[in-house]
């Protein structure tokens, strides 16, 4: 009897750690394909010649505008920074163990 409690309690203790890890798998794919397709697009846009960021930033490359390819480029890695700060929120969020460490 005590066993099968126990068995039982171990079941689900792993059945949980399972589910966590498969909850927060999810939110990091997810991350890195939106960064992934930020990426891409600027060979998309170039390729396929669709006006967008990607052409713009083309453009201001071969017309050395300056100020506008740095502020792409810091466009850019604000989305990629908030991307990954949104995902590692989610995942802190909905892991308790990493609650709390610091």
């Amino acid at each position: 009897m005590a066993l099968q409690i126990r068995t039982r309690m171990n079941i689900r203790s792993a059945a949980r750690l399972i589910a966590g890890a498969l909850i927060v798998l999810p939110f990091c794919v997810v991350a890195l394909t939106l960064q992934w397709l930020i990426g891409g697009l600027f060979i998309v846009e170039i390729v396929f010649e669709y006006p967008g960021i990607g052409q713009g930033l083309v453009q201001a490359v071969i017309a050395r505008d300056i100020p506008l390819v740095q502020a792409v480029a810091m466009i850019i890695a604000t989305v990629y920074v908030l991307i990954t700060i949104i995902a590692d929120i989610v995942v802190v969020l909905l892991v308790p163990k990493l609650r709390t460490t610091v």
